[in-house]
């Protein structure tokens, strides 16, 4: 939605952070994705992976939709993000019929250009199986017009971008819609610093 913009060396450490807490869990592959195709932040496991622009095959796909590939055989559906004081802001997408994620993000009215390439507003039509969260703080920071902000997905199984090949190793992805301003995410990356120096006491011990 927002277009935010940050030191990009201090966004590469915080992608770096995010990814690791997740994977001290044990859980299938973690795919991080932003609003932009070439963002640092996007991320399958630790490595980069950038988007690409491409029309969406699912139920009222939009054309030059934000899209990333995924593993085959994911579980096909939407997971709608809605803001803590209500109303749509993004829409994750999962097809099964060309293995791919695509990220739709609303315009905000007050938004001004340029806009992120997920910015085209969302689909007309949806999946049958969909499913719908509040956006969130990420990583235990309050949600706030600063961010960073988003959600982190670990579906069931069944559920939208669920791997049932694996039901005991799902994914994580970790959705990226608002980024704070570099002051404010150094001090996160310094906190997020230590709660996965905790993580990795814990699976130590």
């Amino acid at each position: 939605m927002r277009s935010i913009h940050v030191n990009r060396l201090l966004l590469a450490v915080l992608a770096c952070v995010l990814l690791m807490i997740p994977q001290c869990h044990a859980q299938g592959f973690v795919l991080q994705v932003t609003e932009r195709t070439n963002d640092g932040l996007n991320l399958y496991s630790g490595a980069p992976h950038p988007g690409f622009l491409l029309q969406d095959p699912g139920p009222g796909g939009l054309p030059n939709a934000l899209t990333f590939t995924t593993p085959a055989g994911l579980v096909a559906g939407d997971l709608l993000l809605q803001e803590p004081g209500g109303g749509a802001s993004d829409l994750i997408r999962w097809n099964a019929i060309n293995a791919t994620l695509v990220f739709y993000s609303d315009i905000d009215p007050n938004d001004l250009p340029p806009f992120d390439p997920a910015d085209i507003g969302l689909p007309l039509a949806s999946y049958p199986n969909g499913l719908s969260v509040f956006e969130t703080g990420l990583f235990g920071q309050p949600y706030s017009e600063a961010g960073p902000n988003g959600y982190v997905y670990v579906p069931l199984v069944g559920q939208p971008g669920s791997d049932p090949a694996n039901p005991n190793n799902q994914p994580t992805y970790i959705i990226i819609s608002d980024i704070p301003e570099p002051s404010t995410l150094a001090l996160l990356i310094l906190g997020m610093g230590g709660l996965f120096t905790a993580c990795l006491r814990n699976r130590k011990g």
